[in-house]
């Protein structure tokens, strides 16, 4: 595991949450003869905690942790998409299972803070103002 990590902070009334991003090293790929950087996250709230290695650079790609950061949280923001207004979920979310239900409901609570620190990334990713 690399000792650098990317840390966002997310608060409201219902608490504090941190996620985390960092490199966990390299994943060799054999289709393509090369190596890609897997990453690794977690999500920490007052009562939950989540975490997973499921997110991989392109194969001989240098490890970026702004570009995993900005993937996952496009895929937190894509899962949450599926929620209703009522916080019930629509079966038909291709996205719906991305994430167990707990999370999906945490991103959806803050979808807007989500968005806001996705477009950054992007900015930051492509170096565009």
């Amino acid at each position: 595991m690399s000792d650098e990590v990317r840390s966002f902070n997310f608060s409201d009334r219902s608490g504090e949450f941190k996620v985390d991003v960092w490199c966990d090293g390299r994943q060799y790929d054999a289709d393509t003869e090369a190596y890609r950087p897997i990453y690794s996250y977690k999500i920490a709230g007052p009562e939950w905690t989540y975490d997973a290695n499921d997110i991989f650079g392109a194969c001989s790609e240098v490890p970026n942790l702004a570009a995993a950061s900005q993937s996952l949280f496009a895929f937190l923001y894509a899962s949450q998409q599926g929620m209703a207004g009522s916080g019930r979920f629509h079966a038909e979310n291709e996205h719906a299972d991305l994430y167990p239900q707990h999370v999906r409901e945490w991103a959806y609570h803050f979808s807007e803070q989500l968005e806001l620190v996705h477009s950054e990334l992007v900015k930051e990713v492509t170096g565009s103002q």
